[in-house]
């Protein structure tokens, strides 16, 4: 879906009492703090990055500019490899120095792959897609009306809401989970430990 879109059903929906809504601005800032709520809520871009190793080298860095978080690192067998944050002991295969650096113990000549999660893509103008499936609409819009209403409350010293938006996207976001978007890896390790990967 455009931004433009969600722009117009906010306008004319969550924002409609809000000044605020006359600044598009505004509203695609909104859009992309909740986007970023719905993609740390939900798996909603898992990518692979396959790094080729050598003995002699212990320090790589993946080259992927979108990863937020590494969720599981597979040798080419498809054994999955334990890692952890500095500081880390020898009990480990793997140290993650920072977000994308890496320290292996015994690296060998091979592949290995980084299963992640990417961050989303920013939304800089009114004609820029949204990559959300349709369902998350309501929940984007109750936060766009949460971050639009939060703002109002603080410019008129209002304490209590009448209309508590965040709540109604918590009550979104849970109806999503039921829907099945919270992503199980449990699958995906399995075929990866039977199978390895090409």
């Amino acid at each position: 879906m455009k931004a433009s879109e969600v722009i117009q059903y906010a306008k004319n929906g969550e924002l409609k009492q809000l000044h605020i809504k006359s600044d598009d601005s505004v509203v695609i800032s909104y859009i992309n703090l909740g986007i970023i709520e719905l993609y740390k809520r939900f798996n909603l871009s898992i990518k692979v990055e396959v790094l080729k190793t050598l003995p002699d080298i212990k320090v790589y860095t993946l080259r992927n500019t979108d990863i937020n978080m590494v969720l599981t690192i597979y040798d080419s067998t498809g054994k999955k490899l334990e890692y952890k944050r500095l500081p880390a002991d020898d009990l480990y295969d793997i140290t993650q120095l920072n977000l994308t650096t890496f320290l292996f113990k015994n690296p060998k000549d091979e592949e290995v792959l980084f299963l992640y999660k990417a961050s989303p893509p920013v939304i800089e103008a009114v004609s820029d897609n949204i990559e959300i499936p349709y369902d998350m609409l309501e929940a984007l819009l109750n936060y766009i009306g949460y971050k639009g209403q939060t703002y109002m409350n603080k410019q008129n010293n209002v304490q209590v809401p009448s209309i508590n938006f965040f709540d109604m996207f918590e009550k979104s976001c849970y109806e999503l989970t039921q829907l099945g978007y919270k992503m199980d890896f449990s699958d995906m390790e399995k075929d990866i430990r039977t199978k390895g990967f090409v």
